[in-house]
């Protein structure tokens, strides 16, 4: 990335695009950043006298030749301003990004903008790249639903005794740090995606558990659908599923179909901050709120939706 003042002066200008143009022939993804003092056509300043024709020529021959882009195409129009009053007054866009081809390619949601005016005749413009990545020392967490489904041990028990030949002293370790590969996979499998609160999956695992998946009422296509939508909502605003995790429909809809019955769902609850699965009485909620320490709201329970 470089970073320029140019010159207002059209012959020192013209030396700097030629010191840029050397600059390029060595770079692979190149950003400039800075008060170019020039504009690429009329289009780009308000008020004043019409800009160098051959100082605009030259800029964009520099470009065109290094095969740059402007990259500010977010904020405000312009990004410079005389700050003089009535007819005096003019603006300009000479403060821009101009990236190359590879710098495209490697960061290819690369955008920029240019901010607001405070106190100074230029804005600042700003960049960044949208698309961030996974890191990858996230540590590991052991699932509170996990314990409760059935072939959790039949897993641990599966990749715990395979051999590793290393000195004992780090065999523990190394078959921990395998068992955790093993329990991401697995939570992939039968999940289908791990970013849904664990307090669903939770109440979800003792419904199962307690022989009531199928009891629900027969529902249609449509409302099936309609449904699906609703739950994404309604969890995200009551903050059982968190902000921080971006759950959608999209990741709701090949879970919910993989659990439960066809065109088949059950009626949802809002109990104080919580989601709980309702029937046609109290006893399974009774159970759930006592398993999570929570009190009993003497039998009332507000639907959900539905």
């Amino acid at each position: 990335m470089s970073f320029v003042h140019a010159s207002c002066v059209y012959g020192i200008q013209k030396e700097l695009w030629d010191e840029l143009s050397i600059l390029e022939s060595g770079c692979a993804a190149w950003a400039i950043v800075g008060d170019f003092n020039i504009v690429t056509s009329s289009t780009e300043r308000k008020g004043g006298s019409i800009p160098c024709l051959a100082a605009v020529i030259e800029f964009n021959s520099f470009i065109h030749s290094n095969a740059l882009v402007d990259s500010t195409t977010m904020g405000f129009k312009y990004s410079w301003c005389n700050k003089r009053r009535g007819a005096q007054r003019m603006y300009q866009k000479i403060d821009i990004i101009l990236i190359n081809q590879q710098w495209i390619d490697s960061s290819a949601s690369w955008k920029s903008r240019i901010m607001k005016r405070k106190l100074s005749d230029h804005s600042p413009i700003v960049g960044w790249n949208t698309k961030i990545p996974k890191p990858t020392n996230i540590p590991f967490k052991f699932k509170r639903a996990w314990i409760l489904h059935a072939n959790l041990k039949e897993v641990i028990e599966k990749s715990w005794p395979e051999p590793l030949f290393d000195v004992p002293i780090r065999k523990v370790t190394k078959k921990l740090k395998r068992l955790k590969m093993v329990l991401k996979d697995w939570n992939y499998k039968i999940y289908g995606f791990s970013s849904i609160s664990s307090l669903v999956i939770y109440v979800l695992h003792v419904v199962e558990k307690h022989g009531y998946i199928g009891e629900f009422e027969y529902v249609n296509d449509h409302r099936s659908g309609k449904i699906v939508v609703e739950l994404n909502g309604r969890l995200n605003k009551c903050g059982v599923i968190s902000p921080r995790f971006d759950v959608g429909v999209k990741d709701i809809e090949p879970w919910t179909a993989r659990l439960l019955p066809s065109r088949q769902h059950p009626k949802l609850f809002l109990l104080d901050t919580a989601v709980w699965i309702y029937y046609d009485n109290l006893s399974l909620a009774s159970w759930i709120m006592k398993r999570r320490g929570r009190k009993n709201v003497g039998g009332k329970v507000p639907r959900f939706f539905y």
